[in-house]
C-alpha cells in the first residue's frame, strides 16, 4: 500500500475507536496523534511510521485487522505442485510466521488484561485455544508494555499443587518454591499474565480448592502481580461449580470470552498466509466450500485444506 491507499484504508474501513485499538496494538499513543477527526487521525498515523521508514508494518496490521483489504497474490501455472503440504497442523502453533493472529479475538483479549483484568477463554477441543494463548504469552510484554510478563502453563503437564506450584515458580524464576502468600510476596511489584492451558486438568484429584483460592488472591485487584488468562473447553462456572460447603474461588473472576470457529475471511486469510504466491490455484470458490464443510472449525478446515493441496 502507498500512502493514500493507507489513508483510504483507514478512513473507509476504520473508525477512530477501531484506529485507537489498531495503536494500541502497534505500541503507539493514540493521543499523541495530532487530530480530532478520522480523517486526521489517519492521516498522522500514516505519517508516523512514514518517518520512521515502517509502512509495511502499518500495512500488515490493517490486514490482520481486515483480511478483505489483503491484495491478492499474484497468479502461478494451476498446476504448481507443493514440495511440502502447509496444513494439518497438530496441536498449538508456536512458530509466528504460521500463526494466523485472530481478530478482533486478540485484541479483545489484550484490551482486558491491560485494564487488570483476567480473562477466560472457551471454545470446542482444537479450535486454537492454545495457540491463542501461546502468541499472547509471546507478544504480552510488546503489546502491554515492558514491565509485563507472561508464562504459559500446560496443565496436562502437572499431577497435584505441588507439580503446578514447582513448574510456576520455575518458570517466574522464584526460589525456593513457595506457594500462598509467601509467592504473593516475592510477585509484588511484578505485572505477570498467567496463561494456563487445559484447566479441565486442575478439576483432577491432586488440585486443591486450596490453589484456585490462591490464584484468585493473586489475581484479584488492581493491586495484585497475576493477570489469569485461562483456556477451557467448558465455562469456569461449570469445571467449579459453587457448593453448600464454598463459593468457587473463580467464579466471577475472568471476564469471559468465547472463541468463534474461523469465518471465511480468516480461511482465507490463512490460505493467503500459509501459500503466499501459491494461493492462486486455491481460487475462492474452492476455499468457501472448504470452509463450509469444516463449518469453520479451525482443525478440519485445515484437514480439508490439506486435501486440496494433495
Amino acid at each position: 500500500m502507498n500512502r493514500i491507499e493507507l489513508r483510504d484504508a483507514l478512513t473507509q474501513h476504520f473508525d477512530l475507536d477501531d484506529i485507537r485499538l489498531l495503536c494500541f496494538a502497534l505500541g503507539i499513543h493514540y493521543d499523541e496523534l495530532r487530530g480530532d477527526t478520522l480523517s486526521a487521525k489517519s492521516i498522522a498515523l500514516v505519517e508516523w511510521f512514514e518517518n520512521r521508514e515502517t509502512v509495511a508494518q502499518l500495512a500488515e496490521q490493517i490486514y490482520q485487522a481486515r483480511p478483505q483489504l489483503r491484495p491478492p497474490t499474484p497468479t502461478t501455472p494451476t498446476n504448481t505442485r507443493l514440495t511440502t503440504n502447509p496444513f494439518g497442523d497438530k496441536g498449538k502453533v508456536t512458530e509466528t510466521q504460521r500463526y494466523l493472529v485472530r481478530q478482533p479475538m486478540t485484541r479483545m483479549v489484550f484490551d482486558e488484561l491491560s485494564k487488570h483484568n483476567s480473562v477466560s477463554l472457551v471454545g470446542d477441543s482444537q479450535t486454537g485455544k492454545s495457540s491463542l494463548l501461546w502468541h499472547v504469552a509471546q507478544q504480552a510484554k510488546s503489546t502491554l508494555g515492558p514491565d509485563h510478563e507472561a508464562v504459559y502453563l500446560d496443565m496436562q503437564l502437572l499431577a497435584d499443587d505441588n507439580d503446578f506450584y514447582d513448574e510456576l515458580c520455575y518458570l517466574l524464576q522464584v526460589q525456593p518454591v513457595c506457594r500462598g502468600l509467601q509467592l504473593l510476596r516475592k510477585l509484588r511489584g511484578r505485572k505477570v499474565v498467567l496463561c494456563l492451558d487445559e484447566m479441565e486438568k486442575m478439576t483432577w484429584r491432586g488440585f486443591s480448592h486450596d490453589l484456585r483460592s490462591e490464584l484468585r488472591g493473586m489475581a484479584d485487584g488492581p493491586l495484585t502481580p497475576l493477570r489469569l488468562l485461562i483456556a477451557s473447553r467448558n465455562p469456569l462456572e461449570q469445571l467449579f461449580p459453587d457448593s453448600a460447603e464454598h463459593t468457587s474461588p473463580l467464579g466471577g473472576l475472568c471476564h469471559p470470552f468465547r472463541l468463534p470457529h474461523f469465518s471465511l475471511a480468516e480461511a482465507e486469510a490463512l490460505v493467503a498466509q500459509r501459500l503466499g504466491a501459491l494461493s492462486s490455484p486455491f481460487h475462492a470458490e474452492a476455499v468457501r466450500q472448504a470452509w463450509q464443510r469444516s463449518a469453520g472449525h479451525p482443525a478440519r478446515l485445515q484437514a480439508e485444506l490439506w486435501q486440496l493441496t494433495q
